[in-house]
């Protein structure tokens, strides 16, 4: 296994535990992280960015915790394509089933 699918399966742990993927019956999408470090948060937004070639998730600080969000239906679509490969192994199915709901609402 090569670094970068190495990383992305680090950030798929990093959702599977410590994230959420939010969807509405109104079409409202959300893909977050959370955690306590900023600059651990800036460095996923980083690598997914790069990888998907969005624009940067939202950073938001409550008391001494941080969220990285990413919201609107491309930016959504691109990291679900992009996390949960083909050929992936181990993922958490409750989140991949939303993902897999939120792909098939948006088409």
């Amino acid at each position: 296994m090569d670094k970068k699918s190495l990383t992305k399966d680090l950030i798929r742990g990093f959702l599977d535990g410590d994230g959420s993927i939010y969807l509405s019956k109104s079409y409202y999408h959300k893909i977050s992280f959370c955690g306590y470090s900023k600059e651990f948060l800036e460095s996923i937004d980083e690598y997914i960015c790069k990888n998907t070639r969005i624009s940067k998730g939202y950073f938001l600080q409550k008391r001494n915790t941080w969220s990285l969000s990413y919201s609107g239906k491309q930016r959504i679509i691109k990291i679900i394509n992009w996390i949960y490969y083909s050929d992936m192994k181990i993922f958490m199915q409750r989140k991949y089933d939303k993902a897999v709901k939120i792909i098939n609402q948006i088409y």
